[in-house]
This record gives C-alpha cells, sequence and structure tokens, in this order.
C-alpha cells in the first residue's frame, strides 16, 4: 500500500478492518465504544502498544506502521470496517465517518 501511495499519490487511503478502527486498551475491551480512537497522530501510533497480529498481513502493528508512511506522504488514512459498507463509503468519499482518522 505505501509503494502504491507513493507511485500515485492518492488524496486518501483507507484501510478495511474487521472492528471499527484503532482501538486503546486491551482486545477484551474492544467493543467499548470509548476505547476507539477517532483521531491519532502517526507518532501516537508508533507510542500503542499492540501486538504483532496472526494475520497474513501482519496485523494491526504493520498496518499502523504503513499508515504512517503514507501520512507522511500528505494522504489522509483512516482505518474503518469493512462490515460497515455506509462508514466504508464515507471514508472512501472523504466524508465523516466512524472508525479512526490519521491525522
Amino acid at each position: 500500500m505505501h509503494e502504491l501511495a507513493k507511485v500515485l499519490r492518492p488524496v486518501r487511503c483507507v484501510f478495511a478492518l474487521d472492528v471499527d478502527g484503532v482501538y486503546r486498551g486491551r482486545e477484551e475491551n474492544k467493543e467499548k465504544e470509548g476505547n476507539l480512537l477517532r483521531r491519532i497522530s502517526a507518532s501516537q501510533m508508533s507510542k500503542l502498544k499492540v501486538g504483532l497480529g496472526d494475520d497474513a498481513t501482519g496485523g494491526i502493528k504493520l498496518k499502523l506502521k504503513v499508515a504512517a508512511k503514507i501520512a507522511s506522504l500528505g494522504t489522509s488514512v483512516g482505518f474503518v470496517s469493512g462490515f460497515r459498507r455506509a462508514e466504508f463509503a464515507k471514508a472512501l468519499k472523504g466524508l465523516d465517518f466512524y472508525g479512526t482518522v490519521v491525522a
């Protein structure tokens, strides 16, 4: 994704997740809305304590690292649930959405 962003210079980049966005706190607290980070800076992302994950994509830690690199190019980056079609569409259009924006 970072390589594509360097070449294509998109206005925005949206990561589709199986949760609503990036959360503060431990895994079991994900369902609590107050733990969802609505905005996060690249410097804050580097300070989050997250596991590597066990999926083929490298988990959220790798996604955060790549998102920070993409944001440094001037591209707007968002994390949103791929299961919430309306929110995902809003994120793609650059509208306010329920998820996390990298600022």
